[in-house]
C-alpha cells in the first residue's frame, strides 16, 4: 500500500521546518476532525458539501492525495453519505498515524 502523505509535497511547503510541520499537523487534525463531526450531524446537503470541500483543501495541503479523491466524491455525493463517511474517517486515520510517525 502506498503512502497516504506525499512527504515531498509536505517538506516543500515548510520547508523542512519540523515546527511548521507540527503546526501544520495539529492544524490538519483540527479541520479534518471538525469536518467529519459536521459531516456526521450534517441534515442537508449543502452543509455536507461544504464539510467535503474544507475537508478537501486541508488534505491537498498536506499532500494526502487518496482523502483529496474521497472528498472530492464526498462533495457530490446522495444517499452513499453515510459509506463515504465511514471511508473518509478510515482514510483520516491512516493519514494522521502516519502523519504521527513522521511527525519531527
Amino acid at each position: 500500500m502506498t503512502q497516504p502523505v506525499h512527504l515531498e509535497t509536505l517538506r516543500e511547503i515548510t520547508n523542512g521546518d519540523p515546527e511548521l510541520e507540527r503546526e501544520l499537523f495539529a492544524l490538519f487534525f483540527q479541520t479534518i476532525e471538525a469536518c467529519l463531526a459536521r459531516m456526521a450531524a450534517a441534515a442537508g446537503a449543502m452543509e455536507w458539501s461544504e464539510s467535503a470541500h474544507e475537508m478537501k483543501g486541508a488534505a491537498a495541503n498536506i499532500g494526502a492525495p487518496a482523502l483529496v479523491e474521497l472528498c472530492l466524491l464526498a462533495e457530490k455525493a446522495g444517499e452513499e453519505r453515510q459509506r463515504l463517511l465511514a471511508q473518509l474517517a478510515e482514510e483520516y486515520a491512516r493519514v494522521k498515524a502516519f502523519l504521527q510517525t513522521e511527525q519531527p
